[in-house]
């Protein structure tokens, strides 16, 4: 009975220690996303924000969100310290490459731009899990 106490008892610090580093990554993100709407709104308000095809300054609010989503996904996925990304991190950092691209590209470009980039996440994750097998 003392192993299996002991062992419950394990498992809920490692559940905390996830949860605690999860809040952590949930800060960053959301801290950057103030950061990236914050300097984009400063350069909107110069006239400096580049004018591509019809891309406005919601689309390159959700380019630099997206884009700074897969920053954050290629840090967890490159450190031991942190949790691997979830599927659920894969399709909002799409969602928010999709949004902000198809405001320079249009919604048939982008689909398949979004296709290869979780193809890209996928080899990414298959290619790292499997060297730290082999470790």
């Amino acid at each position: 009975m003392a192993t299996r106490a002991g062992t419950e008892e394990l498992y809920q610090q490692d559940d905390s220690q996830v949860k605690s580093v999860k809040k952590q990554f949930d800060a960053f993100f959301w801290g950057g996303v103030v950061v990236i709407a914050g300097v984009l709104l400063a350069v909107d308000s110069l006239g400096a924000l580049p004018q591509i095809a019809q891309g406005d300054i919601w689309s390159w609010l959700f380019v630099g969100v997206g884009a700074y989503a897969l920053l954050l996904g290629a840090v967890r996925l490159s450190s031991p310290n942190y949790p691997n990304p979830t599927t659920d991190d894969y399709f909002w950092t799409a969602i928010f490459l999709l949004i902000g691209l198809g405001g320079f590209a249009g919604f048939t470009l982008t689909w398949p731009l979004v296709v290869v980039l979780f193809g890209l996440s996928i080899l990414t994750k298959a290619f790292l899990s499997g060297r730290s097998a082999q470790a």
